[in-house]
């Protein structure tokens, strides 16, 4: 990441996500508070709940395109371990194929 200026470089916060009303509203308080710690560094950071199985490929990483991301950095954020791992992995790629131009890790 050092070949390119901080403002290029989009961070997707990635958390497991949940349906329940309350567990929403806590991951959006972590999200909220992940987010503001790399805006210090990163004026492109974009939260994404794996729940929602298009979090990543349409939303987050095509919002940090949009605000002018040249490479995208994939951030997992799971406080348990679960069998997600692979699925957001396969969403990061299919997400990378729509923009071919743009690098990710």
């Amino acid at each position: 990441m050092a070949d390119q200026p901080t403002s290029a470089i989009g961070i997707v916060i990635v958390d497991h996500g949940s349906r329940a009303a309350a567990e929403q509203l806590d991951a959006r308080a972590i999200d909220g508070a992940l987010c503001r710690a790399f805006t210090g560094r990163f004026s492109i950071v974009e939260p994404a709940h794996h729940g929602n199985r298009r979090a990543v490929d349409r939303h987050a990483f095509g919002r940090c395109v949009t605000r002018g991301a040249k490479r995208v950095v994939i951030c997992p954020f799971f406080l348990a371990q679960a069998s997600t791992g692979a699925g957001y992995s396969r969403l990061t790629s299919e997400a990378a194929a729509k923009h071919p131009r743009i690098a990710y890790q």
